[in-house]
């Protein structure tokens, strides 16, 4: 006995819905299996579930599904179940569409993360299906992963007017704090509140992300031009030394640990001091080594 589908019948869908029904009922199991994997699909399909929704012997179904990836029809995942080769090629097209189409409209987003992609793609898709997706997209180079999420190679998109200036703003910014490290909320005020901070700091994130500005872990910005002063100075003072400590802020930063710690937390992070009990030492002296 077939069963009642949970999709309702539509008119567009005669065409495949019909040869199909008509397959069944004279049990034309090949040309059911046709017109099956003519259908849309999220999920995978199985011999089991297959066979409940139709009447169909389970193990004529199995050996149909295992016919058809023989075939290069139908993609295996194993004990999970099967799925259909033209619908997953077109699905790894359109993710590609996707990822693009994100990025253009959000300029300063350099990539998406799997689930808003799966989500403007088909929120219903098979977790299995969408991963081999995107393996599969990075694995041919039309995908690349930053970070959490993924981007398009060579995709440019440049940011509107507005953006552009606000960043040559805060670039300038950047340059007449030094060595002093400043928040969006810094240039927010400097500029008597006139500008969105959301969207500056969003900028911020963007700048650093391109190399532009050095983001520090309380959320402050400096140039990188600026932070290889620093490491010539904290350099300088180890040598002189042979440690570094946080009493030494204001002598080369000129402000005190406040802010100072998280400067010298940053030289930490890129492997350039280390930190030994409450002293730093460089970690590779190039003077030493010559």
């Amino acid at each position: 006995m077939l069963e009642v589908e949970a999709r309702k019948f539509r008119k567009s869908k005669a065409q495949l819905v019909i040869p199909m029904l008509k397959a069944l009922m004279t049990e034309d199991y090949k040309g059911f299996m046709d017109q099956l994997l003519k259908m849309d699909h999220t999920d995978l399909l199985t011999a089991t579930q297959l066979s409940r929704a139709t009447g169909l012997p389970v193990h004529q179904v199995q050996a149909e599904f295992e016919a058809g990836a023989a075939r290069g029809r139908l993609l295996h995942f194993g004990e999970s179940g099967f799925y259909p080769s033209d619908i997953f090629a077109q699905l790894k097209e359109k993710t590609t569409r996707v990822v693009a189409e994100v990025i253009r409209n959000d300029p300063l987003k350099k990539a998406v993360v799997p689930e808003e992609i799966r989500n403007r793609l088909a929120p219903s898709l098979h977790p299995l299906v969408f991963e081999m997706i995107l393996i599969e997209l990075e694995r041919e180079g039309h995908l690349i992963r930053m970070g959490g999420g993924y981007s398009v190679p060579g995709l440019r998109v440049d940011l509107s007017k507005e953006k552009q200036d606000l960043i040559t703003m805060i670039l300038q910014f950047a340059k007449q704090s030094g060595m002093v490290p400043f928040s969006a909320d810094t240039f927010w005020k400097f500029h008597k509140r006139q500008h969105n901070k959301n969207e500056i700091q969003r900028l911020l994130d963007y700048l650093n992300r391109e190399g532009k500005l050095i983001r520090l872990s309380n959320r402050r910005y400096m140039l990188p031009e600026t932070m290889e002063r620093i490491k010539q100075r904290v350099a300088s003072v180890i040598r002189q030394k042979g440690v570094l400590t946080i009493k030494d802020c204001n002598r080369v930063l000129g402000y005190g640990r406040t802010v100072g710690v998280y400067v010298f937390e940053y030289l930490d992070s890129i492997g350039f001091t280390e930190r030994r009990g409450d002293v730093r030492v460089l970690v590779y002296d190039d003077r030493k080594e010559a």
